[in-house]
């Protein structure tokens, strides 16, 4: 951060560090020095396959001139993508059988993301309408995630999804996709999904329920 303050998020008029901010996704460099420091990592573990370059935990993206242009005319998702295409560059150079990976997450997940890598695993991470199939089509939530997870598939050679299924907020309804399992699997596989990571979900109130 001393040497470069330009490589972090600009928020509120500052350049911020630390795990409750993002990077400048549009600085000059920035995607240089993280392929230098993913292929050091590599280079350190070469019997590893797949090394993650995310966004934080969080929503405090850059608000620099050049990352909001970025938004406002192909999405944050597009902004992210576009960024880790330019690490998987790099480091396909030194490192072919390695994939990045990387997460569709929050403000992330977009309809129109730029066509990614073939050294690039997308993991989207699944919020859903519990009570219904992901393809019903007579559930407007799911009908728009649906949508979603088909481009995903088109976007990305290799698609996992990191999936909330289970609701720790409802006693009575622990798994909410019980009845709808073999559908969403069935799904998920014509999206060209090829894993899944599922966890308890501790957040979302309304996980099993058809509500917004």
């Amino acid at each position: 951060f001393t040497a470069h303050p330009e490589y972090y998020a600009l928020i509120d008029g500052v350049r911020t560090a630390g795990e409750h901010a993002q990077l400048c996704l549009t600085a000059e460099g920035l995607a240089e020095e993280v392929a230098v420091n993913v292929i050091a990592l590599l280079d350190k573990n070469p019997a590893a396959r797949y090394i993650s370059v995310s966004q934080n935990d969080n929503e405090n993206f850059c608000t620099c001139d050049r990352c909001r242009e970025v938004e406002r005319t192909a999405g944050r998702c597009n902004l992210l993508f576009g960024f880790i295409n330019q690490v998987a560059d790099i480091v396909a150079k030194a490192h072919p059988d390695v994939k990045i990976h990387t997460y569709a997450y929050g403000s992330t997940i977009g309809d129109n993301a730029v066509p990614l890598r073939k050294n690039v695993l997308l993991q989207y991470c699944l919020r859903s309408c519990r009570t219904h199939a992901l393809d019903d089509p007579a559930c407007a939530i799911n009908v728009k995630i649906a949508k979603r997870l088909r481009n995903a598939g088109k976007r990305a050679d290799e698609l996992f999804i990191y999936d909330y299924r289970s609701s720790e907020s409802h006693t009575f309804l622990p798994v909410p996709d019980l009845r709808h399992m073999r559908d969403n699997m069935l799904f998920l596989a014509d999206c060209r999904v090829r894993g899944m990571y599922s966890e308890t979900d501790i957040f979302c109130a309304n996980s099993p329920c058809c509500e917004e």
